[in-house]
């Protein structure tokens, strides 16, 4: 008889110690589920996939046609030239990703005046080659609206590119 009862009493032991009480201790407030009493003090919570806009690339080439236009993008500053004014000049700007998947660029330019520039992710023909790029751009400035199309630097680059 003594034989059997120590396994047993041994089992018992174990399944007690194994079994949960139906009652759970507080969760500290530093931990997981602090505030929700339907989380329990074993739980942990995976993190949330980052639902914050893409950020722009650091450069960026812009290129229109009617009337030959292009922005080179670094960072946050902006070379805007035009056939006119093929030295162009930098503008400042603020730079920033809408929930809606567009970039925007904007500043104030030296005479008061203020520009903007938004890119979106849409392919984009220059309407003068077979080329296709990868953004759409509209850029307003002094009061004038431009469109073209945008890609990374090195796509422009190479025999029968535009600069």
């Amino acid at each position: 008889m003594r034989a059997i009862f120590v396994p047993v009493a041994i089992s018992l032991l174990l399944s007690v110690g194994c079994t949960r009480s139906s009652e759970t201790a507080p969760i500290p407030a530093s931990e997981p589920g602090a505030n929700n009493p339907a989380v329990e003090a074993d739980t942990k919570l995976e993190p949330v996939a980052d639902q914050s806009p893409v950020l722009a690339p650091a450069k960026l080439k812009i290129i229109g046609t009617e009337p030959f236009w292009g922005i080179d993008i670094d960072g946050d500053r902006l070379h805007f030239t035009t056939m006119d004014d093929q030295v162009g000049r930098w503008l400042e700007a603020v730079s920033g990703a809408t929930d809606d998947g567009r970039w925007q660029w904007s500043g104030k330019v030296g005479d008061g005046g203020k520009f903007s520039l938004d890119i979106v992710r849409d392919q984009c023909s220059d309407g003068m080659s077979d080329r296709v790029y990868a953004y759409t751009a509209q850029f307003s400035i002094d009061q004038k609206e431009y469109r073209g199309c945008a890609d990374d630097p090195e796509k422009f680059s190479g025999e029968g590119q535009q600069p």
